[in-house]
């Protein structure tokens, strides 16, 4: 099941970005490797592949998107709590990164339940999709400011990749 969770995770074009925004953050200096794109192979013993919210969830039938969110739900707090919440009590120097807003929310909840340390909640990684490729590429310095169009915020970029390079640093030293 780990080896088919390794394959599936972040596969396609998503893993090459991912690889990319955590190599640019620090994250392989950290683990003391030479890539993180070796997380999904020889290092896979590094690296732990999960979701906040482990069987799927439907949402008037469809696949649940975010919301409502997972802190306002009794029913989804419950679920996070006794699966995921359990998993991170076993492993309390991981360091977490949410990929969208939501998790972001339940993580941030979890921190503050006592389950998850703050500290070690990685925010504000673009998601790795190919949907998000501009951000991701103004993330990595593959495209400049002036070429951004108007739906991405490239201050808010620039904020959330140098408090990330902070708390890397923070944590290496």
């Amino acid at each position: 099941m780990r080896a088919a969770r390794l394959a599936g995770a972040f596969s396609g074009a998503i893993r090459p970005n991912f690889v990319a925004l955590l190599d640019a953050i620090g994250m392989q200096r950290w683990l003391g490797i030479a890539s993180c794109a070796s997380l999904f192979d020889a290092d896979a013993h590094l690296v732990q592949i999960g979701a906040i919210l482990r069987h799927p969830i439907f949402v008037d039938g469809k696949n649940y998107s975010g919301t409502p969110g997972i802190v306002k739900q009794p029913f989804l707090r419950e679920q996070v709590l006794r699966y995921f919440a359990h998993e991170a009590r076993q492993m309390p120097d991981a360091l977490y990164i949410p990929m969208g807003a939501s998790v972001a929310e339940g993580l941030d909840w979890l921190a503050r339940e006592g389950v998850i340390k703050r500290d070690r909640i990685l925010h504000g990684l673009p998601h790795p999709s190919g949907a998000n490729a501009e951000r991701v590429a103004y993330f990595l310095g593959r495209k400049d400011r002036a070429a951004l169009s108007v739906k991405t915020n490239p201050r808010q970029i620039d904020a959330a990749r140098a408090t990330l390079l902070a708390q890397m640093a923070a944590l290496q030293s």
